[in-house]
């Protein structure tokens, strides 16, 4: 999880955006890779920003 909000800072979004986005990742199991792929956090991880905030997926992916 460390990762991903590492990315929100680097993105320039609000204390607020982070705190959303960081909400609805919470209960997400990143550390473990029998949950899910990292191509699959990566598509959560782009639909809880893009929900949040206007960055644009290509921005997204190019912190990823």
């Amino acid at each position: 999880m460390g990762y991903y909000m590492d990315i929100l800072a680097r993105l320039e979004l609000t204390k607020v955006q982070i705190r959303l986005i960081a909400k609805e990742l919470g209960g997400v199991k990143f550390n473990d890779a029998n949950f899910m792929t990292r191509k699959q956090q990566e598509r959560l991880f782009i639909r809880a920003v893009k929900k949040y905030s206007s960055v644009r997926e290509d921005r997204i992916r190019a912190f990823l």
